[in-house]
């Protein structure tokens, strides 16, 4: 087996918690409160490193801080989403767009540019909350 790709129970436990939150990213506080007394916060951040880098949970940045996704949920088909993040509840959208995808081919034709749709996120407000916005 692969250095790092042992299965612990801390490993489960932060697995188990991201497929749960499957509709919104999650930080390392929000795991480590979630797992308080299971999971330290160095153990969380091992993981999350080794997770990010074999592909299990996707990392994005929210402001400043740093946002994990679980990508077996995120990216189920063969072809992944682009993705689309609410800046004000958090939640992550995939985002099937003939549009997105002739930009993307567009960037790679144009400028010699590969996207990658399994990590490239598009910020701003869903639905919901410029609906609310708006009546407010």
């Amino acid at each position: 087996m692969e250095r790092g790709r042992y299965k612990t129970k801390q490993r489960e436990l932060i697995v188990s918690f991201l497929s749960g939150n499957s509709e919104r990213h999650t930080t390392v506080d929000a795991i480590v409160e979630a797992l308080r007394g299971r999971v330290g916060q160095t153990t969380v951040y091992r993981n999350l490193d080794a997770l990010v880098k074999s592909g299990d949970v996707l990392k994005y940045v929210h402001g400043r801080d740093s946002c994990y996704r679980y990508a077996k949920d995120c990216c189920k088909k063969e072809e992944p989403f682009f993705h689309f993040m609410c800046v004000r509840c958090g939640r992550m959208l995939h985002l099937e767009c003939s549009g997105l995808d002739a930009a993307s081919r567009h960037v790679r034709e144009g400028h010699g540019i590969r996207l990658d749709k399994k990590r490239t996120v598009l910020y701003g407000s869903c639905e919901r909350c410029v609906i609310a916005e708006e009546t407010n």
